[in-house]
């Protein structure tokens, strides 16, 4: 027997409101529990899941503070300079910890350009890139610290999260010519030092915070390993703002 027009409408407005109970239940989701960071009073930790783990695990706790022990002392001694720089007064400390090649750290970069770009006024950002995915993430974050050393690390790093990165001569020289950036200087920059105290620094941070994959999210003093929801991360900025 046919439908009627009323029925359909009936039937397609139930369909949507079932449809919609997942997001209407990500939108009021509690924030996971937090939990004290030993050894570093003030900050707390929580687990969010949608984290993209390196390959190999086994031996990685070595293998992260290889080579940079001064660093990981230098994060002890003052973990919140270390994680966030200098805030600006009166907003919200966040570092973001990311890798081009993790689908996780792409599901939550749409917000957290969105607080970088227009929400200047309650949030200072600071990007971290922890390239934990093989060779062609170590590339493209050496791309975006040497875009930075000329004032445009987040149009790249934006572009490198949104299409597949080619570490070609022919892809980089493209890619800075499209953020206004010296092409040479930024081919030149990926292997300087500068890149490499960065990429150093990143890896210390993920040593003492026992940051195991991307992405990682530090919004005031709450640490949130795997991709949070909007409504939670909002949650968190907010809460952070008033404590």
């Amino acid at each position: 027997m046919a439908l009627s027009r009323r029925s359909l409408l009936l039937a397609a407005g139930a369909a949507a409101a079932v449809l919609g109970v997942p997001r209407a239940l990500r939108h009021f989701a509690p924030l996971p529990p937090a939990e004290p960071i030993p050894g570093l009073p003030g900050f707390r930790r929580i687990e969010s899941g949608g984290i993209t783990l390196p390959p190999a695990l086994a031996g990685m706790e070595g293998s992260t503070s290889a080579g940079i022990g001064a660093e990981i002392a230098a994060v002890r001694r003052d973990p919140a300079a270390a994680l966030f720089g200098a805030p600006r007064p009166g907003t919200v400390p966040v570092a973001v910890f990311t890798d081009v090649n993790c689908p996780n750290c792409r599901q939550i970069e749409p917000l957290l350009l969105d607080w970088a770009e227009n929400r200047q006024d309650r949030a200072s950002m600071a990007w971290h890139e922890l390239p934990l995915l093989g060779p062609t993430s170590e590339s493209a974050a050496r791309a975006a610290l040497a875009a930075g050393l000329q004032g445009g690390y987040l149009p790249v790093h934006a572009r490198l999260m949104q299409s597949r990165f080619r570490p070609s001569p022919a892809y980089l020289r493209d890619l800075a010519q499209a953020a206004g950036l010296d092409a040479d200087r930024m081919a030149a920059d990926m292997q300087g030092p500068e890149v490499e105290a960065a990429l150093r620094h990143a890896r210390a941070l993920a040593h003492v915070f026992a940051i195991p994959g991307t992405p990682a999210l530090a919004i005031g003093r709450t640490l949130a390993i795997g991709a949070l929801g909007d409504a939670q991360m909002n949650r968190l900025l907010s809460r952070a703002a008033t404590a």
